[in-house]
């Protein structure tokens, strides 16, 4: 019995591949034709069986799925075995998919579905895995080990605290109230404030693509920890001696991240991850702290491997600034208000959503996960849409990923 059975057209079968051998990382088994089929045996009796055997499906829909008969066979049959499906749009919309083939509309119900074309793979991977968590269907393999409850799940860990620590909630405004993750009992957070006053926390500070701390704009996070004291000294001072720039990278790519752990300090931080949010608009000495900018697809890039070197260091808990919509896009936003608001609520829902899935995996080190929003007026219009929006995205019953795709499509409108 697999796990997963992977519906796709042949022409999507290396995608196929890539999916189940993210998937199968994180202790899932997965079932598809080209791998996994028996020669000699008939492809109508395997396929119904495996269907029949698996816990859930999941449905690639693209333009060749869309006209492959053999792929409405798979669902039709999941369908009446009362399989869960988990949509992933290939290179097609939601829309698209619905009126070309409304046999498989009936047959995926309210699901929701995941679109490709604005998220990386091991973020679609993520998504699936924490859809399987709602669904209540864990890896069939063995797990990491978890502190159980009594009277509950023994894969549930023990609940964390809803507060972070003493006075976060005098520091902090919420926008919503803590968020608590029900497959592990994990903390989500999204708030108003500064980053440089959250405490106890590992924070993400955003850097240029040569980790220049020195290109630090008066508004920006970097600028914004100045403050702040390592050992008595300055804390840029001690980081400049713990990660001298000859041990930098001259020209890292967009997501790149650092972990540096940190000695005693005013915050009692214990570690700060750097990671590369913009690249350089040119090596001209007249465009030094001037960046070109950041498509806001990157942000799942930059998210994911924040999130990933989280865990490989075991961290426990993780302070984000919004990744992405200040200096590196300032050149396109400064002028067009518009913009400025869709990519501040755009960036925003990714850092939400991306936390959100990691926390609901139970084999991630990550228990509480902070959105930190800066914002300098308290109250304000543009405030209480990003209020509204946070709101609406966490309490959606139409699908989280249907608001973000849509203010993907505002965003890239306004940028033609």
């Amino acid at each position: 019995m697999s796990d997963l059975f992977i519906s796709h057209a042949e022409e999507d079968a290396e995608l196929a591949l890539s999916i189940a051998v993210k998937v199968e990382a994180s202790g899932f088994s997965t079932w598809y034709y080209e791998r996994d089929a028996v020669p000699g045996v008939s492809y109508l009796l395997q396929v119904t069986e495996e269907i029949d055997r698996a816990r859930a499906v999941v449905l690639l829909i693209s333009t060749a799925s869309l006209a492959a008969h053999q792929v409405t066979t798979e669902i039709v049959r999941a369908h009446e075995a009362a399989k869960p499906i988990l949509p992933l749009l290939v290179d097609v919309t939601h829309g698209e998919f619905q009126i070309r083939q409304p046999e498989w509309r009936a047959a995926v119900g309210a699901a929701t579905s995941i679109s490709l074309a604005a998220r990386s793979l091991d973020s679609v991977v993520q998504a699936i895995i924490a859809g399987l968590a709602h669904l209540n269907i864990q890896p069939a393999g063995p797990t990491q080990p978890a502190i159980a409850l009594p009277g509950t799940d023994p894969g549930l860990r023990q609940p964390i605290d809803a507060e972070p620590y003493d006075g976060f909630d005098h520091s902090f405004r919420e926008l919503v109230a803590p968020q608590r993750i029900v497959e592990t009992g994990a903390m989500l957070h999204v708030v108003f404030g500064n980053i440089a006053d959250i405490r106890q926390i590992p924070v993400v500070i955003p850097v240029g693509q040569a980790f220049d701390f020195n290109q630090r704009g008066p508004r920006s996070v970097l600028a914004s920890f100045d403050r702040i004291r390592v050992e008595g000294r300055p804390f840029y001072d001690d980081v400049d001696d713990r990660w001298p720039r000859k041990e930098r990278p001259k020209s890292a790519g967009l997501g790149h991240c650092k972990y540096l752990p940190l000695a005693p300090n005013t915050l009692d931080l214990p570690g700060v991850i750097f990671v590369v949010t913009t690249r350089d608009l040119s090596i001209a000495r007249d465009h030094y702290g001037h960046y070109t900018n950041t498509p806001v697809e990157g942000i799942d890039i930059i998210m994911d491997k924040v999130i990933e070197v989280a865990n490989s260091h075991k961290l426990s808990s993780l302070a984000v600034p919004l990744l992405g919509s200040g200096y590196a896009n300032i050149r396109r936003t400064k002028d067009d208000a518009m913009l400025a608001f869709l990519l501040r609520q755009a960036v925003t829902l990714i850092a939400v959503e991306k936390l959100q899935e990691n926390l609901r995996l139970r084999s991630s080190t990550l228990r509480r996960g902070i959105v930190v929003i800066y914002s300098q007026n308290p109250q304000s219009e543009d405030e209480h849409a990003l209020w509204e929006s946070v709101a609406r995205f966490l309490g959606s019953r139409s699908g989280s990923s249907t608001q973000i795709d849509e203010l993907l499509k505002a965003i890239n409108a306004l940028c033609i």
